[in-house]
């Protein structure tokens, strides 16, 4: 899966012509503010899957930036899955989620 980190101004241009997410690629948001959320939400609506990292947000607008696009992902059907307190997975419908375990020897 291709990995892509996008900006919100080149998100609309850059995601029709990013071949991996038409397929369903990852992306990479490395959150500035509020207006990632668009950036996060247009991505998992063409099916990819999103990795969100707020590390450089205060806790109370991390939060809200997380808040937003977990609604705006719930609204489409997708799951959302806290990897850390600052770095979010978002998985469009068609996206499914195996956590296996390593086994021991």
């Amino acid at each position: 899966m291709p990995l892509q980190q996008l900006q919100p101004s080149d998100v609309t241009q850059r995601l029709g012509q990013l071949p991996g997410l038409a397929a369903g690629g990852l992306v990479l948001v490395q959150a500035r503010g509020l207006d990632d959320a668009e950036v996060a939400i247009t991505a998992v609506r063409h099916n990819s899957t999103v990795v969100l990292r707020c590390e450089h947000l205060g806790p109370r607008l991390a939060q809200r930036l997380i808040d937003m696009v977990s609604g705006g992902v719930c609204a489409m059907d997708g799951r959302t899955h806290h990897i850390s307190p600052q770095v979010v997975l978002f998985l469009p419908a068609a996206a499914s989620l195996d956590c296996a375990t390593p086994q021991a020897d």
